[in-house]
């Protein structure tokens, strides 16, 4: 396991993935070896597949729900949609859309086969490992790092904040973890430092507050679970 890990570590950097990237990945497989290797070309495709069934689910769901197709049409398909796989395009169109105006970028875009297909997209690290967890399925590659998601809750309950930053901010976490592992910053200081410096680099349209939030969940010098007592 961990030298399959360390043969990954450069994919780390990466804060998208196609679908078959993400379903190499998933086995533990380098997405750049595709080519070379075609042994294991039929349980990445296993896994695509059922990426791209998923995705197809919300694209169904948005199609219907923009385009205003009910129940009572004819074009109605299915109205119980287990699982869902949103790739980076639609998630930003329907992150906009009101349903109460129309949304002629949006609609072009569900009705044009070749924008809405599966190859074309691409899907974010969150996405990935939240509709791993959705499906009850491991990945060999970590997407997210479990113990910034760790610290993510201890923050979620001490500061206040917009649940919708949250995967933005986990996703930022993420990648300025990775990275500070991987050595990156002056090694002489803290690696919360390394951290905030990592984001004010790389992410500058954070707040400040949005930082400090961040280099507290993604700091691995913190102990998880310790706890402040008011002294009486």
């Amino acid at each position: 396991m961990n030298c399959v890990m360390e043969s990954l570590s450069h994919w780390d950097y990466a804060t998208e993935f196609s679908g078959p990237e993400a379903a190499a990945l998933i086995l533990g497989i380098d997405p750049n070896n595709l080519e070379a290797s075609t042994a294991e070309g039929g349980r990445i495709k296993v896994v695509a597949e059922r990426m791209a069934q998923h995705y197809e689910h919300a694209l169904m769901r948005w199609y219907h729900e923009v385009l205003k197709i009910y129940a009572h049409d004819s074009l109605e398909i299915d109205v119980h949609i287990p699982f869902e796989l949103t790739s980076l395009a639609l998630e930003k169109l329907c992150k906009y859309w009101n349903p109460d105006e129309e949304d002629i970028e949006f609609e072009e875009w569900l009705v044009n086969d070749k924008l809405t297909e599966f190859s074309v997209q691409k899907f974010s690290r969150h996405e990935v490992y939240a509709w791993l967890k959705a499906i009850g399925e491991k990945s060999v590659y970590q997407f997210i790092i479990e113990h910034a998601l760790l610290h993510a809750a201890e923050a979620k309950s001490e500061i206040e904040l917009d649940p919708s930053d949250l995967p933005e901010e986990l996703d930022a976490a993420n990648m300025a973890f990775r990275a500070v592992l991987n050595a990156k910053g002056k090694p002489t200081e803290t690696f919360r430092k390394r951290i905030i410096a990592y984001l004010k680099e790389h992410h500058p349209s954070l707040t400040d507050e949005a930082i400090k939030r961040i280099s507290t969940l993604a700091n691995s010098d913190k102990s998880p679970g310790r706890k402040k007592f008011s002294k009486e």
